[in-house]
Parts: C-alpha cells; sequence; structure tokens
C-alpha cells in the first residue's frame, strides 16, 4: 500500500511580525538596560521582559524550523522538539481559536493533537493546514474520539464537517 506523503512548513511571511514584535520588545526593554543606570527595581521588570521577549523569539525560530510530515499512517514533527503521532492512536483532538479584537475577526487557531507520541500543536498559518485539520477530525472519527462544541465550531468557521453530525 503506498504511502501518500506531504511535507507542511510555516512560510517567512507567517512569521515575519512574530520575529519584529520579539526585535522591538527586546530593543524597547534591553536598551534602556544597557545605556541608563535604573534603580534595581525597574531593572529587575526590564530584565524580566527582556527574558521574555527572548522566549517569545525562540519559540518563533523553533516554530519556522519545524517541518510537518504527514503520511496515511503518522503525522511527524521535525525540528527542536520531534513528536510522533499515529493517526490510530490519536487520544485527542481539539481546535482553538485566538482572537486579537474583542469582536473577533483577526486571530488564528491552533490545531492540537494528543496520543501515544505526545502533543502536537499547529498553527493555522501551517501550509497545508485545512488538509492536516482535515485528517486530524477523520481520524478523531475514526477512533471513536467525541470533539467539545468549541471545536465542532472552529471546524465549521474553517468550512469543515464534523463527521456525524448530519446524522444528528
Amino acid at each position: 500500500m503506498a504511502r501518500v506523503m506531504t511535507i507542511h512548513g510555516y512560510p517567512p511571511d507567517a512569521v515575519r511580525a512574530d520575529y519584529a514584535r520579539a526585535g522591538l520588545g527586546l530593543g524597547l526593554c534591553g536598551l534602556p538596560l544597557a545605556v541608563i543606570d535604573l534603580p534595581l527595581a525597574i531593572t529587575v521588570v526590564l530584565a524580566l521582559a527582556v527574558g521574555l521577549f527572548a522566549f517569545y523569539g525562540l519559540r518563533i525560530a523553533a516554530q519556522q524550523s519545524m517541518n510537518l510530515r504527514a503520511t496515511d499512517d503518522a503525522i511527524q514533527s521535525s525540528g527542536w522538539r520531534r513528536v510522533r503521532l499515529a493517526w490510530g492512536e490519536l487520544s485527542s483532538v481539539s481546535l482553538a481559536y485566538y482572537s486579537i479584537r474583542r469582536e473577533g475577526g483577526e486571530g488564528w487557531m491552533q490545531l492540537r493533537l494528543t496520543g501515544k507520541g505526545g502533543t502536537l500543536r499547529i498553527e493555522s498559518t501551517l501550509d497545508g493546514f485545512d488538509a492536516i485539520a482535515r485528517k486530524a477530525i477523520r481520524s478523531a472519527a475514526d477512533n471513536g474520539l467525541e470533539l467539545d462544541r468549541t471545536t465542532r465550531a472552529n471546524l465549521h468557521l474553517l468550512g469543515l464537517s464534523v463527521p456525524g453530525e448530519e446524522d444528528a
């Protein structure tokens, strides 16, 4: 039986703004630390902020370096953190939407897949996100997993049908 493989990654355009935010935060918080003698309390606050922005930048670098390989049998990440999940062994599938604005509209989705191999979190800026979400939902149905209300609603936002709902 032929194993179809697709390779997915985060395009540079998808992470460019994140890198800019991390760099801006590092500059705005780190520059005063480097050039001004500040009171201890302010130094501590700015140093913590520098640490957070550095962590954020490293997280973006890890995300960009990750590639996902999806086959008929499994999905596997490469990069800093390697995870392999067999589709037939998924124990949890959820799809969350994170909005930038209170009214909604601008934001991103995150698909969370859990199984014996660990957990994969995949953001909607990934090339081929819809295809991976579609395969994950089919696998969840095949595995008899119940999807929560939020996941089902977010799948509808993506234009994906939820197996078994047409029967209800």
